[in-house]
């Protein structure tokens, strides 16, 4: 912490997480864990200290709600698991739109309230959201629809056919 030598315990009980490094030379005392490891609780020697973990599979991520208008805001959610609530998509242009946006949003797997997609000229479908699970529907669109999908004059699709085989939509 700061190049100050903490044990195990005073990490802990700081609330800080302990990381070890990939060569197990260093170890540190941080608030957050580095991307690709999670917190994990273990119990040693009959203290409970929280770890950094290195994920197996990709790291559950939660992200904040966001307007996706540029790919830049949508590279904002690269890595992202979760939407902690509403996911708005409106994205009218841009280079390889369908490609940038596979990457910066393909790890979604929930949205905790509704997903809007609207405007969004350069889409053909919405595969790009290849991995999302669920809908939650905590707060609705206009407190009525947990998918609002209008005015995208290119969309041919929504999503390919396993795709919406694994989609929930809860209220």
């Amino acid at each position: 912490l700061n190049y100050q030598c903490v044990t195990k315990k005073v990490c802990s009980e700081m609330g800080l997480l302990l990381y070890e490094s990939k060569d197990r030379n260093k170890k540190e005392c941080v608030s957050v864990c580095p991307y690709g490891y999670s917190n994990e609780s273990i119990q040693e020697r009959e203290k409970n200290v929280m770890t950094c973990r290195k994920c197996i599979e990709p790291c559950a991520k939660t992200c904040p709600s966001q307007l996706v208008n540029t790919i830049a805001k949508a590279q904002k959610l690269t890595g992202c698991t979760k939407i902690d609530g509403p996911l708005i998509i409106s994205i009218t242009g841009g280079k390889a739109v369908a490609k940038e946006l596979t990457a910066s949003l393909g790890m979604i797997e929930e949205v905790t309230h509704f997903l809007w997609v609207f405007e969004s000229h350069a889409l053909i479908s919405l595969n790009f959201l290849r991995s999302l699970k669920v809908i939650g529907g905590k707060k609705l669109y206009n407190g009525r629809y947990a998918l609002y999908v209008h005015n995208n004059d290119n969309l041919e699709d929504i999503w390919s056919s396993e795709n919406l085989v694994n989609l929930t939509i809860t209220e």
